[in-house]
C-alpha cells in the first residue's frame, strides 16, 4: 500500500473534519483542478473514492460535490 501511495503522490493521511468520511483519516492525490482520488483509512480497510471539490483546500473540511466509491482494499490481503 505504501508504494501505491508514494507512486501516485498521495498526501499524508490526515483526519477528516467534513463528516464525509466519519472522522477517519484520509489521503488524496490530484487528478485535475477539481477532481481528486481519496483513500479513506478505516481500521484495516482502505476505501478509494473519486471526488469533486471546488479546491483541494476543501478536502477534509467540506463535503465533496461528487463522491463515488472506486474500490475497497482490505489491508490484510496486501
Amino acid at each position: 500500500m505504501e508504494n501505491i501511495l508514494k507512486y501516485y503522490e498521495f498526501s499524508d493521511f490526515f483526519k477528516d473534519n467534513s463528516n464525509t468520511f466519519s472522522g477517519n483519516t484520509i489521503s488524496y492525490t490530484t487528478l485535475n483542478a477539481t477532481h481528486f482520488l481519496i483513500f479513506e483509512k478505516e481500521n484495516n480497510t482502505y476505501n478509494l473514492y473519486v471526488s469533486k471539490y471546488q479546491s483541494k483546500k476543501d478536502i477534509g473540511l467540506k463535503p465533496p460535490e461528487i463522491l463515488e466509491t472506486v474500490v475497497v482494499v482490505l489491508s490484510h490481503l496486501m
